[in-house]
């Protein structure tokens, strides 16, 4: 879904957890700088999952702009 989301022009900023491998860092940080597309390093693997109701999630996309834009004001 992330890949498809920053395929299409969907996705407003990404999320990366803490704890993801350095790989899915790197390779997430690469694309989020060739699409000009904000990174935030938030939670956990297991607290990101849980967010999205899932066991565990070392990334997302985040697709309303609204919210990205409040995400990036909080921080």
């Amino acid at each position: 879904a992330l890949r498809k989301a920053v395929a299409s022009g969907q996705a407003a900023a990404l999320i990366v957890a803490s704890d993801a491998s350095e790989r899915a860092r790197e390779t997430l940080s690469k694309t989020a700088r060739e699409r000009d597309i904000p990174l935030y390093t938030l939670l956990t693997k297991e607290a990101l999952g849980r967010c999205l109701g899932r066991e565990y999630r070392a990334t997302a996309a985040l697709l309303d702009t609204g919210f990205a834009r409040g995400l990036e004001e909080l921080l």
